[in-house]
């Protein structure tokens, strides 16, 4: 049973997850007798789409509540994400059990009962403040070494292109696939690291809402084979650059000496 309570915090990262375009990327490729869009082209289309380049490079607090549920435990429960000054927060509650997630500067953590405090590596750390911010749209390349127009694919009867990245960070591998009408993302699959080490996720995303101008995932599907859980989240609010109270970033006495 500790895989449902530790998993919900790795999985609830992918719902901002947007990778950013690098500079490294190819130009162009050819898929049959159709042409690919370069990367730089299909990455400026989803930063278009979400809000624009203004808008996201002046993200400078966030907050997030949703609702979330594993069906193969039977679990349910709120989710709620602070951002603010490069400190970040976040609450997981299922069923009666919280689990924490914090990071301050470049120093992450996390809190959880059946498993009990750890420290976050410094990838994890950065993907969830990136993952808030948005900060790999607009630094690519600090957030990818390579990063490739692999083809167009089919994603529940919607035309995608897929396109393949590495991390700088931890070296994991991501694939997202955008939707050609719309330029955003539908589908990721990617390697999340979490305290019972690396997990394949495969997220689905099934639509869009917009708050203050940007737009964000409002239903995502995560599927877990590990860990043999299915993580679905849905987001009830989103508010950017509105007032955060200090308070809720503070440390938790059990992972303060993390922090030193």
């Amino acid at each position: 049973m500790k895989a449902v309570f530790s998993a919900p915090m790795a999985a609830m990262v992918l719902f901002f997850a947007c990778p950013a375009v690098s500079s490294r990327a190819q130009d162009s490729q050819v898929s049959g007798v159709e042409t690919l869009p370069t990367a730089k082209a299909v990455f400026a289309k989803c930063v278009e789409a979400m809000g624009g380049r203004d808008r996201l490079s002046k993200i400078e607090t966030a907050v997030m509540k949703g609702k979330a549920d594993i069906p193969e435990f039977g679990a349910s429960g709120a989710v709620v994400v602070y951002y603010s000054q490069g400190k970040l927060s976040a609450v997981a509650e299922f069923n009666g059990v919280k689990t924490l997630q914090g990071v301050d500067g470049a120093k992450g953590w996390e809190l959880n009962p059946m498993t009990g405090a750890r420290s976050l590596s410094e990838a994890e750390a950065s993907q969830l403040v990136s993952s808030v911010t948005m900060k790999t749209y607009l630094d690519p390349e600090a957030a990818y070494k390579t990063i490739e127009v692999k083809g167009f694919e089919d994603v529940d009867g919607e035309k995608c292109v897929r396109v393949d990245m590495v991390r700088s960070a931890d070296d994991a591998k991501e694939s997202i696939y955008f939707a050609v009408d719309t330029g955003l993302p539908k589908l990721e699959k990617s390697v999340r690291k979490t305290n019972l080490g690396e997990v394949d996720v495969v997220t689905s995303i099934e639509g869009y809402d917009e708050y203050d101008g940007i737009k964000v995932p409002s239903e995502m599907s995560s599927q877990l084979e590990k860990l043999g859980m299915t993580y679905n989240l849905k987001t009830e609010s989103m508010k950017f650059n509105g007032k955060v109270d200090d308070s809720v970033f503070d440390v938790p006495d059990a992972v303060k000496d993390l922090l030193k």
